[in-house]
């Protein structure tokens, strides 16, 4: 499905948003496509090309995340969700790409790249305009986390309007930030995280995460299953009866 010409489309100037920065890449005359069936193979070989440029990451999770946009793995990700991959082009080019996923009412993305001919270009600006355009009226924040030394990502997504909301310290730092309609608080005592892990492998660091996340969220504001859940509760229940007390 077409996402719009970008020329074309009415532009809501959001927190943080410059209008006329924008009126400039209007004149890119780029297109904006949902990845289907056609462009499955087009796409996947431009997604990993992307990530494998990136030099934070080291081979082996560059190949982890590769193995995520594979043609097959594509199709299966549009079949499941239309919108989850959109191409940003120009002349029929591809020049960048932002892939999201659905996560409970939230938009989280996943990863957002452009071509290295056309870094600097306002590329992954617009493409994360068009994005914030098309999930605004149905999600209620859009999400994205960066590592802390992704400069060129940390820029753009404050430039679009996103607020950093807190900074994980457990494999290097990393920065969560998200972009939504509502009013923001500058305070991160309203934030609760829900931690879910494998008790055999990872309780010694999901404890150690639970304790460095309440410190900085409040007393309250984690839920470790395997110690807040009881043996015998149910666990759906347990959690919707959290999260409605967390809503209300």
């Amino acid at each position: 499905r077409c996402a719009g010409d970008f020329a074309n489309r009415q532009l809501h100037h959001a927190a943080g948003h410059d209008p006329d920065d924008y009126s400039r890449k209007i004149k890119m005359n780029l297109e904006f496509l949902y990845v289907d069936s056609d462009r499955a193979a087009e796409a996947s070989n431009f997604i990993t090309e992307v990530i494998s440029q990136q030099d934070m990451y080291n081979e082996r999770a560059r190949m982890k995340e590769c193995e995520k946009y594979t043609p097959a793995q594509i199709l299966r990700c549009v079949d499941e969700d239309p919108q989850s991959i959109l191409l940003c082009l120009r002349d029929n080019e591809i020049l960048g790409f932002i892939s999201t996923r659905d996560e409970d009412d939230l938009r989280w993305i996943n990863w957002f790249g452009v071509a290295r001919s056309h870094h600097g270009k306002g590329v992954a600006s617009a493409l994360l305009h068009v994005a914030i355009e098309e999930f605004s009226s149905n999600y209620w924040k859009i999400w994205c986390d960066t590592r802390d030394i992704n400069f060129p990502s940390i820029r753009v997504l404050k430039k679009l309007g996103f607020r950093e909301i807190c900074r994980i310290g457990v494999i290097g730092m990393v920065r969560i930030f998200a972009c939504g309609k509502d009013t923001w608080t500058d305070s991160l005592s309203s934030l609760s995280v829900f931690i879910s892990y494998r008790r055999s492998d990872s309780y010694a660091d999901a404890g150690r995460l639970s304790d460095r996340l309440e410190r900085k969220l409040g007393s309250g504001s984690v839920f470790p299953d395997t110690v807040s859940i009881s043996g015998g509760d149910r666990f759906k229940e347990v959690i919707a009866r959290y999260r409605s007390h967390l809503s209300g």
